[in-house]
């Protein structure tokens, strides 16, 4: 249970992350067509990447920021007579274009400030800005904003625990998606309402959206734009394989959708989408890959200045050295969680806790789970958290069969039971016949046949379930001196028993064969990864030799220019002595080693060391765009090579600059181009 909470709060964060630069990139785009620089400059200061892990102080500066943007265009609408309506208007308003440009802008502000304050002020307040939000938008009749507006409604009320208000939300973002008919924005919605869906374990209708969406998605370029719709088509796929327990499937879905998700332009997505492969490593007790994927979320964490991400991986981290059994390494790293986790991600510390309860029980110190199951409780009150009260209740009822206290383990088991039955009905079966079991330690042997008996049918249990059950009616047998009984249900658990271990000894050969089917895949992953670097650099040295090509072209085209509009005569030089002298200039530029090897080849040995001792943590990619940049070539020609956009470039660069230790002022171009071999 604590691996789908934990996940599920991560995918939540990852949500919100994205809604935080959909409102921001929404923003850019109608600041743009307003001409309004001033708009855009005030938005670049709300830039919210990052949201998920901003400080609460943080938080209140861009709600404050954002409030008095948004005040300033509301007086303008004001002044011109422009007032949303009071409720969504049936038909759109009669507005100018240049009208209907400003009342989207103050519907995007609103947005945006919705996202923020439901991280900061609360959920109260976000709710009504995203209301007044979609307002506006209705009254400029657009149906991409107002899909947008809805999916931060959903995301709220998520927060809040109301998901058939959720689910509302999402369908009908689905709606306005459909009516606006951008095929982007029809299959964001999509994919947003299919999470919903497998999160609720609503299988076949996901799959239904999840093939729609894909079907959607087909044919789509590997552009900015789309890759991370392409990339929630895959999470999505491969999560709703791996609830029908494909693993290998899921696994395979899940690294090609890393495929799609780079680091350094999306860190956050690419760290949602290493803990879901983590988690199924941990499902496949595949601990070490598990451990691998979970360090490697932790310095994505790092990279952004993340505490949750890092809190999250720490936390993940601890999970597997538990399975493990390295119970110190696993405190340790539940320790960093805790340093790391937010004070305001409840959720994130309640987990953490519970985590360090059933380390305590492990290592026999009852005392200290009790005392931390306690305090779990106490911030739990009257928060939408029913997994972890259920959790920590059988945690803290384990703790007190260690001490002795059996009335206080049956007490916590029933209040396990109560909240399993309400929540989590398949769980139920497991409480009960937990709580059975104590009931017989303690000499209520009728309360536990009651209770077995409310289960119903055997087949409602799982083997390991109906084994501890026929355990139980087999210890109150023996006890009312019923022997036949009792050996006529020893024998019975002893045959399910003997099935169970067959059973695992065949899912051990089939874990073995997936195991090493994984390996096989993951070497072909390795080969063709490799084939796609052999074609990166073949397409390196054919970018920057035409584009060297195209400079030679260009000084020659200037020679001539110049020699036509002066007397070549004057310069005792004849016309063909002129043209033979740059016939042979060319011929000696092509006689140059190939500009690969001058900017990219030659700068493996010498640039690239120099790039490492100075940032050891810099990726193949981003030592390939200082090659690019050291090397003289342009944004557009960086740009067309790296297969990225102008804010793909942009923030790459801007981390470039963080890694490297540049200072405001100091020139990356100029420091590349002083330590690029030959320049």
């Amino acid at each position: 249970m604590q691996d789908s909470t934990s996940t599920a709060s991560t995918t939540t964060a990852t949500r919100r992350a994205e809604e935080a630069v959909l409102t921001v990139s929404r923003l850019r785009e109608l600041a743009r067509s307003s001409r309004s620089g001033g708009l855009q400059a005030r938005i670049e200061q709300t830039m919210l990447h990052r949201l998920p892990e901003t400080s609460a102080t943080g938080l209140d500066e861009m709600a404050a920021l954002l409030r008095e943007i948004i005040d300033g265009w509301l007086r303008r609408m004001r002044d011109a007579g422009i007032e949303p309506p009071e409720e969504l208007p049936q038909e759109p308003s009669r507005l100018t274009t240049r009208e209907r440009r400003n009342v989207l802008c103050i519907a995007a502000l609103l947005t945006h400030e919705a996202v923020v304050t439901a991280e900061g002020a609360g959920l109260a307040v976000a709710r009504d800005r995203a209301h007044e939000a979609m307002r506006w938008a209705a009254l400029a009749d657009d149906r991409r904003q107002m899909a947008i507006v809805w999916q931060v409604l959903a995301s709220i009320a998520s927060v809040d625990g109301d998901y058939d208000e959720e689910e509302r939300c999402l369908r009908e973002a689905v709606a306005c998606a459909r009516a606006d008919g951008r095929p982007v924005v029809v299959a964001t919605s999509l994919e947003a309402l299919c999470a919903m869906l497998v999160a609720r374990q609503r299988l076949d209708e996901a799959e239904e959206l999840s093939e729609e969406t894909m079907a959607l998605t087909r044919g789509w370029p590997a552009d900015d734009e789309h890759r991370k719709v392409h990339a929630s088509v895959l999470l999505n796929r491969a999560r709703i394989v791996m609830y029908r327990t494909r693993y290998s499937e899921g696994i395979t879905l899940l690294r090609s959708a890393l495929e799609w998700v780079d680091g350094d332009l999306d860190p956050s997505g690419r760290a949602a989408l290493l803990t879901h492969l983590g988690s199924v490593y941990l499902r496949l007790q595949q601990y070490r890959q598990s451990i691998e994927c979970q360090h490697e979320v932790v310095q994505l964490g790092a990279t952004i200045d993340s505490p949750v991400i890092r809190g999250w991986g720490y936390f993940r981290l601890a999970e597997a050295h538990i399975a493990l059994d390295e119970l110190d390494v696993a405190e340790e790293s539940l320790n960093r969680a805790a340093d790391n986790a937010p004070e305001s991600n409840v959720h994130l510390h309640l987990s953490i806790g519970v985590k360090r309860a059933q380390v305590y029980n492990r290592t026999n110190r009852p005392e200290l789970a009790l005392r931390t199951c306690a305090q779990i409780f106490r911030e739990a009150n009257g928060l939408p958290v029913p997994d972890l009260v259920m959790v920590t209740a059988v945690t803290m009822a384990e703790a007190e069969v260690q001490r002795g206290d059996l009335a206080g383990a049956e007490s916590h088991m029933r209040m396990a039971l109560d909240v399993a039955r309400a929540e989590f009905p398949q769980r139920a079966p497991q409480a009960a016949v937990r709580l059975a079991d104590l009931l017989v330690r303690r000499g209520h042997d009728d309360d536990a046949l009651e209770l077995l008996d409310e289960l119903g049918l055997p087949e409602v249990l799982n083997p390991s379930e109906r084994v501890s059950s026929l355990r139980v009616r087999g210890t109150i047998a023996e006890r009312r001196g019923e022997l036949g009984e009792a050996l006529r249900v020893e024998r019975e658990a002893a045959a399910i028993e003997r099935t169970l271990l067959e059973s695992r000894a065949e899912q051990n050969l089939n874990h073995a064969r997936m195991v090493a089917e994984i390996d096989l895949l993951e070497r072909e992953a390795d080969l063709e990864r490799e084939r796609r670097q052999r074609l990166e650099r073949e397409l390196a040295s054919a970018v920057v030799e035409l584009s060297d090509r195209r400079r030679r072209v260009e000084r020659v085209e200037d020679r001539l220019h110049s020699a036509l509009e002066r007397d070549v005569s004057s310069r005792d030089q004849t016309p063909t002595g002129f043209l033979r002298e740059m016939l042979a200039e060319l011929r000696a530029q092509n006689d140059e080693p190939a500009a690969t090897e001058r900017y990219v080849g030659s700068a493996d040995d010498g640039f690239y060391r120099a790039l490492r001792e100075r940032s050891p943590d810099l990726t193949r990619k981003q030592e390939r765009l200082c090659a690019l940049i050291g090397a003289g070539h342009s944004s557009k020609e960086i740009e067309t090579f790296m297969g990225i956009g102008a804010e793909g470039l942009k923030a790459q660069r801007k981390r470039l600059r963080k890694k490297l230790g540049l200072e405001q002022g100091e020139s990356l171009e100029k420091m590349l181009a002083v330590m690029m071999p030959g320049r």
